[in-house]
Parts: C-alpha cells; structure tokens; sequence
C-alpha cells in the first residue's frame, strides 16, 4: 500500500508539472503527441525548473519564430550536460 501511494503521488507531481509545462509552452485544448510528452519527459527528469525552460522556450522563440522542440531540446541538453539545472545557473554559467 505505501509503495502504491508514493507511485500515485509521483505521478500527481508529474502530472502537475507537466500541466504547468503545456500552460508555459502556450499549448491549450489538446495533449501532448507521443514526441512531444517525450522531449517534455525528459527536460522534467533532467531536473530542469520552470524559469529554466521558460528561458529555453524564449530563446527558440527569438530564434526560430515560435516553439521549434528538437530546437529547445539543443538547448535544454546543453544546458543538462553543463550541470544548469535552474534559471540563476543558466544566467550566471551559460554563456
């Protein structure tokens, strides 16, 4: 019973994010495809905070014309495989 509990409140957590992650990507009434809900996945398990992928999404915006996902994803495993996890870390160590 406690290991159901914990896997149910995981995955509320990650619901949760989730949803704070399509309202921060302007995506409203639909869900994510298969490739998307992956890239998303991802960022969400490499630790990444909301601002920090705000400030992805902003980038690929300003770069692309709009939400581009294998764009941002660049950025986003960059920033992974630099250890810059939160926006403070990407403002002061990403250059």
């Amino acid at each position: 019973m406690e290991a159901a509990g914990a896997f149910i409140q995981a995955k509320n957590v990650y619901h949760s994010r989730l949803g704070k992650l399509m309202r921060l990507l302007q995506i409203r009434g639909r869900s994510l495809t298969a490739a998307e809900e992956k890239y998303a996945r991802q960022w969400l398990d490499w630790g990444f905070d909301m601002e920090a992928i705000a400030m992805a999404y902003e980038r690929t915006c300003l770069n692309t014309g709009g939400l581009n996902w294998a764009y941002m994803n660049k950025i986003l495993q960059r920033w992974h495989e630099a250890g810059l996890h939160t926006a403070e870390a990407v403002r002061t160590g990403d250059r």
